[in-house]
């Protein structure tokens, strides 16, 4: 009696999930026919371009979430590795902010691509354009990706107008970039002198110092590859469906970041294929086609605004 009284709240449950699953794809559309709508010029500027991708994107996250690893995710918190990655979360801002003053890239002067960045910003951001996922640039004649220009708007408008604000903007794109990666070697080696040698070699590399302050767009692809390359490696290891879900959100802003999100892309793609040929046994398992299944329509789905953008130009 006990297992049928279960069976029904399972089944329900999973009708639920299925629902949202089916929301999401169903505002995804709605993004696809609204954003058409605006370069066609039949509805321009009009909000489902970006409100119908967040909404199809909440339901993705409310069909993947699932509390038992949601739970299980959390015991980090309890965790020794806490301490570790708190200890690495000092070294790496006191390393980066000390002497200040008499850095480069303070307020003594700025890269030229970053004041490009910031001046596109301004024009295409600050002045409460529509919305769209890339934007002409009539000076260089390319299309600009917008997520690094959304980034700095965001801190430019909550604390001021300033470069040392801008400075504090790339100094936690470069935080978050070293902290996944660290979190990746941890993953793949599983053996903490290896992980922590990663941790200390990445936060002094001189090159890196550089790029981390250099201003560009590109500075936001490194990060968004990086959390990308660990939730996707964590979802399909850990069968994880959220995990999922953060690396085809993440890919999805890294393509919308730099050309070098688009070749991370190129190199899930055909990384995919290799795999798939190698270990074909394992790739033809029903549970692994779902998860591929799944990956490639979250994919589809975060990516849907620059698709459009794409195609109408």
């Amino acid at each position: 009696m006990l297992i049928k009284s279960i069976k029904p709240g399972l089944s329900d449950y999973n009708s639920v999930k299925r629902t949202w699953l089916l929301m999401a794809i169903i505002f995804s559309v709605i993004c696809l026919v609204s954003t058409a709508l605006h370069y066609t010029g039949a509805a321009p500027g009009n909000p489902f371009t970006w409100l119908a991708w967040i909404i199809s994107v909440v339901f993705i996250f409310s069909y993947a979430i699932e509390f038992k690893g949601f739970k299980k995710d959390l015991s980090f918190i309890k965790s020794k590795r806490l301490w570790f990655y708190i200890t690495l979360t000092v070294l790496f801002f006191v390393s980066h902010l000390w002497n200040y003053h008499n850095l480069p890239w303070n307020d003594k002067g700025l890269f030229d691509d970053g004041a490009w960045d910031i001046y596109f910003s301004k024009k295409y951001i600050f002045s409460g354009q529509p919305f769209q996922a890339a934007f002409f640039d009539q000076v260089g004649y390319i299309s600009r990706e917008v997520v690094f220009h959304y980034f700095i708007t965001f801190f430019f408008k909550l604390f001021g107008y300033n470069l040392l604000i801008f400075n504090i903007a790339l100094t936690v794109l470069g935080y978050i970039t070293f902290i996944f990666t660290t979190l990746l070697a941890e993953r793949l080696f599983k053996n903490k002198y290896v992980t922590i040698v990663t941790a200390i070699v990445f936060n002094f590399l001189p090159l890196r110092f550089m790029h981390t302050y250099a201003g560009h767009r590109y500075a936001i692809a490194a990060p968004m590859i990086m959390a990308s390359f660990y939730f996707t490696y964590t979802g399909f290891h850990m069968k994880s469906k959220v995990r999922l879900v953060l690396g085809a959100l993440f890919a999805a802003f890294a393509v919308d970041s730099s050309v070098m999100g688009k070749q991370y892309l190129y190199g899930i793609i055909f990384g995919s294929i290799i795999v798939a040929i190698i270990y074909w046994k394992e790739i033809m398992k029903k549970e692994m086609l779902k998860r591929v299944l799944l990956y490639t329509t979250f994919l589809i789905i975060c990516m849907m605004p620059l698709i459009m953008y794409v195609a109408f130009n």
